[in-house]
């Protein structure tokens, strides 16, 4: 849809700019135009970019690795905690007994 869009509003500029030059339409009209072609623009950059950042992001939470220099290894993902075996925090009150 906001490729569909991007593609409207491009049309319509070129249609705006072509109206200009014929002395059919004041140039106004050309720099709306333009204007909502950059909104559309914007609009489709930034769905391409939250697209790719969830993509990463899911990639990562399922483990995958990172590599920041060529001829490094990836590092290893962080250990499974299991929950039921995992120490309980001392009560405040023992802290500060303790402490």
């Amino acid at each position: 849809a906001l490729e569909r869009n991007e593609h409207a509003q491009q049309r319509r500029f070129d249609l705006s700019d072509l109206r200009y030059k014929n002395g059919v339409d004041s140039y106004l009209s050309v720099l709306t135009a333009q204007t909502d072609l950059y909104t559309a623009q914007q609009s489709l950059i930034n769905a391409r970019l939250a697209r790719w950042t969830n993509l990463v992001n899911l990639y990562r939470s399922l483990g995958g690795g990172w590599i920041e220099r060529a001829g490094e290894t990836p590092r290893a993902p962080d250990a499974p905690v299991d929950y039921d075996k995992a120490a309980a925090p001392a009560p405040a009150s023992a802290a500060a007994t303790n402490g």
